[in-house]
């Protein structure tokens, strides 16, 4: 599982509400947690990432019995190629980040899984219209 949390850095403190760090324990019960840090982006909206992450990844990853982070790497690798050449001109492609995307070219990745996922028998909706994506 895995949850996003918006913390606040100011002044050279964490702010953090309680019931964000009960919500947390309630999530994961007893055990250690590791934690990521990464300066909120904006260029997607929550909205988006919550759609693509808790309606997309998550369902797909059950229906295929896979982890959320090995579908979600999956999905870029598919849906999200970044084309690198090498000094022999041989071609190799990864999947790439998702940060620097735009609200209109998060819903057209997001839409590329959708497609992709129904190609592969797993039903997670319709795509979101791209011109609604500034709307997410």
């Amino acid at each position: 599982d895995m949850i996003e949390l918006i913390i606040t850095s100011k002044d050279g403190h964490l702010l953090v509400k309680s019931e964000t760090l009960d919500a947390v324990s309630k999530t994961f019960g007893d055990c250690e947690l590791s934690v990521f840090f990464d300066k909120k982006s904006e260029n997607k909206n929550r909205k988006q990432m919550g759609y693509y992450f808790a309606g997309i990844v998550k369902g797909a990853a059950d229906y295929f019995g896979w982890t959320a982070d090995d579908m979600h790497s999956h999905l870029k690798e598919v849906c999200n190629k970044k084309e690198l050449v090498d000094k022999n001109g041989e071609v190799s492609y990864i999947g790439a980040s998702t940060r620097p995307l735009s609200k209109r070219e998060y819903a057209e990745f997001v839409n590329r899984c959708i497609v992709y996922l129904a190609e592969k028998g797993y039903d997670c909706g319709e795509p979101i219209r791209t011109e609604d994506a500034n709307a997410l």
